[in-house]
């Protein structure tokens, strides 16, 4: 069968492959997954909001965006065995369909040179003309990641210019019956005054997925 593109994503396409249940927001789960952070990670975030704040995000393009603000975040949440990739291919196929793509980052495993197991997929959404509602493509994303890591949950975040939102996925897999895909997302975010807030959460969801490996 020929696989279909994460860009070419939509809420409907998803509703008909898959069983689609968006849960209700629970600020809650992100404020109990959040991990404290170290004096340094403290000092590494204010760093990056004062440069942040200097900036005018709107006109900036993604690319500059990326560099600037979302992947030195996701850098931060790196540990011994987990570090931040970018541009990561990836793919899986059930038995009814196939998904596969690019992800513009990621937090995962890849002792050998190549991102293997994500903890977290990070999509960039587009803006201007070109712009799509990020949240199909993250989602379909997060199917991947979960059935390449072989769990029932995933999770990641899709950002517009320097607003994070996070995502929580949980995937059913049930003999003859269409998979279900229960998705819950988090409040906003703003890189610019709550980047340790981010961070907090970053770090939570490695924690989570490393522990129960």
């Amino acid at each position: 069968m020929k696989p279909l593109s994460f860009s070419d994503l939509t809420l409907a396409t998803l509703a008909r492959l898959t069983q689609f249940e968006e849960q209700e927001q629970d600020r809650a789960f992100w404020e109990a997954l959040a991990e404290p952070l170290t004096e340094k990670e403290i000092a590494e975030t204010q760093v990056l909001q004062e440069r942040l704040r200097r900036l005018p995000i709107m006109p900036l393009n993604e690319a500059t965006l990326w560099a600037r603000a979302i992947y030195p975040l996701l850098m931060l949440a790196e540990t011994s065995r987990i570090i931040a990739w970018s541009e990561v291919s990836m793919g899986a196929q059930w038995e009814t369909f196939a998904l596969e793509g690019v992800v513009d980052g990621t937090l995962a495993a890849g002792p050998l040179g190549a991102a293997e197991a994500p903890y977290l997929v990070v999509m960039e959404a587009k803006r201007g003309f070109e712009g799509k509602n990020p949240q199909p493509q993250l989602f379909g994303q997060l199917l991947v990641a979960a059935t390449i890591n072989q769990k029932t949950e995933a999770f990641g975040a899709y950002t517009v210019a320097d607003i994070w939102t996070f995502v929580r996925a949980e995937i059913v897999l049930s003999a003859g019956a269409p998979i279900t895909l229960r998705v819950m997302l988090s409040p906003e975010y703003a890189e610019r005054s709550e980047a340790g807030q981010i961070l907090k959460i970053l770090k939570g969801i490695v924690a989570k997925q490393v522990a129960v490996e």
